[in-house]
């Protein structure tokens, strides 16, 4: 899908640091295994194009992506996907694991009322 050079960069760790977690020299902390894990899952679905997920990991990061997959609707069954989907529900007021759509993403980012 990317290089190690490219997921390290989306992880925010090292080139190195990919390399000591292949050969079992360390293991990733539990924010990285989480974020590994929405990936994997990201990966499994059917309907998600993978050159898309790349350049969308390369431009804005992993945890961006896995936001905005959770975002349009793809539902994670880790604890990153539990996390954006209730943030997104209650600030939106989208339905669980249903897209964030129109005036929801506007809720996002604009002061209340505006």
């Amino acid at each position: 899908m990317c290089t190690h050079y490219q997921l390290a960069k989306a992880l925010g760790v090292s080139f190195s640091t990919i390399s000591r977690w292949e050969t079992g020299q360390s293991t990733p902390n539990d924010t990285q295994m989480e974020q590994l894990e929405a990936l994997q899952d990201l990966l499994q679905q059917s309907d998600v194009d993978k050159e898309k997920l790349r350049k969308t990991i390369l431009t804005i990061g992993l945890t961006g992506a896995i936001f905005a997959a959770v975002a349009v609707g793809i539902q994670l069954s880790g604890s990153l996907g539990g996390i954006f989907s209730g943030f997104l529900s209650k600030t939106t007021g989208a339905k669980f694991g249903e897209p964030v759509t129109g005036e929801g993403l506007s809720k996002l980012f604009k002061k209340n009322g505006g």
